[in-house]
């Protein structure tokens, strides 16, 4: 069986799951690239009866499914996808299934992307890589919040930073583990 894994414009697909347990007679291929055309699209994957398809990255309307004869399943990651055309695909037999995924990730990236801007992350994040230290952030409060909210839950905190050594002292229930 011939399947096609579209759009890993990272190269990662391949690492996510043991394809192997497919068997010897899964032949994958994965392309990195998105296609150009409708027609690019039929003639690279006109002989494969599996598509993996990464969200609406490439499109799959009545017209481009009509053209792929040998198309039995096809998979997306996560549990919609408006470029499917559902009803094309269930007219040629087609199954079509998902991948399960959090129902808010868009909303929580989009927090975090505004929490980085708000604290100036990247920054911060780039000073501490080149061996500095913070330039805006207030670690010390940050650092005694985030305990309070972990021993309430009744996590363990270990401080594992070095440069926090002395907030780590005087903070009650938090464990020191000193650099090496």
């Amino acid at each position: 069986m011939k399947i096609a894994i579209l759009d890993d414009y990272l190269d990662v697909a391949l690492g996510l799951t043991d394809w192997q347990q497919l068997g010897s007679d899964a032949d994958i291929q994965v392309f990195q690239k998105p296609f150009s055309d409708a027609q690019e699209t039929v003639s690279a994957l006109r002989e494969f009866g599996v598509i993996v398809a990464m969200r609406e990255r490439t499109g799959f309307p009545a017209e481009i499914m009509k053209q792929l004869p040998e198309l039995q399943l096809l998979v997306t990651t996560g549990m919609r996808n408006l470029s499917i055309d559902m009803n094309a695909a269930k007219a040629q037999g087609i199954t079509v299934c998902g991948t399960g995924m959090l129902g808010y990730p868009t909303a929580e990236l989009t927090w975090a992307l505004i929490l980085a801007l708000a604290r100036n992350l990247t920054h911060e994040s780039q000073s501490m890589q080149e061996g500095g230290w913070h330039r805006s952030l207030g670690l010390g409060f940050v650092l005694s919040w985030m305990s309070n909210m972990f021993r309430k839950k009744n996590f363990s905190v270990s401080q594992i930073f070095f440069p926090f050594t002395w907030f780590s002292a005087t903070e009650p229930g938090i464990q020191c583990l000193r650099k090496n």
